[in-house]
């Protein structure tokens, strides 16, 4: 998000499939057309810093759900014990 926010206009870089030129982002499809996408920049960071938050989250809930045969408030126990 750093480096997409850190590019200057009009300098046109690539990563795989996702161009970036200017102001827009151009996503080459499968079908071989393109979808053009209108975006600013503090759009893209706030977006990576929601995909972040929700990562984090993430982290936290799954261990509650692959703890296997304990309960959620066992495995809670469990995890602040260990903590």
């Amino acid at each position: 998000m750093i480096f997409i926010a850190s590019v200057p206009p009009r300098k046109r870089w690539r990563i795989g499939f996702l161009k970036y030129s200017g102001r827009y982002f151009v996503i080459r499809l499968s079908v071989g057309g393109y979808l053009v996408v209108f975006v600013s920049t503090a759009v893209v960071v706030g977006v990576f810093k929601l995909l972040s938050m929700l990562a984090v989250s993430a982290m936290v809930v799954i261990p509650f759900f692959s703890a296997g045969n304990e309960s959620a408030s066992q495995a809670g126990s469990r995890l602040r014990q260990a903590g």
